[in-house]
């Protein structure tokens, strides 16, 4: 394996590592936070709702029907044929191969180049030949992943919850544009 090879496994695997770590404890925190400002979120919503607003109607053909919308990229397509005749459920001695090769198909439909590479590198499937443009859409796909976790780390839930405890509750009123006298007629009101 060439050492561009290499760094490009080493620079995935630790992407996917941070990104599955991310999108966990971001899990928590929404949940924690939802849970925590259920009241708030709840006024928030009926303030914004105002029935004198028309209701756009959405056409048919606006919808997206089902995934596998998206165009998949010569590389994608490429990587992902090298690892479906290696992880095929038919023809792989690999335990769960059904599994990994659902999850392969996952990627595949999403044109996601990271977890296709991530799977070459979980399995130790080399990668066919990739030329210097290619490397560069690699190169694209991994700012973008990093761009994702940075906007989980800007939510108003990530911010409640590395906030100081005595902070917390004050940064989101304000984050939110809470109006605390409306909330609190609101809450008489509503209860």
């Amino acid at each position: 394996m060439s050492r561009k090879n290499k760094k490009i496994f080493l620079q995935i695997d630790l992407l996917e590592l941070e990104s599955q770590d991310v999108k966990e404890e971001f899990d928590i925190h929404k949940k924690e936070f939802e849970k925590k400002f259920h009241q708030e979120l709840k006024f928030i919503n009926s303030i914004s709702e105002d029935p004198q607003l028309p209701q756009k109607q959405v056409k048919k053909d606006e919808r997206i029907e089902g995934g596998g919308n998206t165009p998949q990229s010569p590389l994608t397509h490429k990587i992902y044929r090298n690892l479906a005749k290696i992880l095929h459920p038919d023809t792989s001695q690999i335990p769960n191969a059904d599994e990994h090769f659902k999850r392969l198909g996952e990627y595949y439909e999403q044109d996601d180049i990271i977890g296709i590479i991530s799977m070459a590198n979980e399995h130790s499937i080399p990668l066919p030949p990739i030329t210097d443009e290619e490397y560069e859409l690699i190169d694209k796909q991994i700012k973008i992943k990093h761009q994702e976790i940075e906007s989980k780390k800007q939510t108003l839930a990530w911010a409640w919850a590395k906030s100081k405890p005595n902070e917390a509750r004050d940064l989101v009123y304000k984050m939110i544009g809470l109006d605390i006298e409306q909330y609190e007629e609101w809450k008489k009101d509503n209860q």
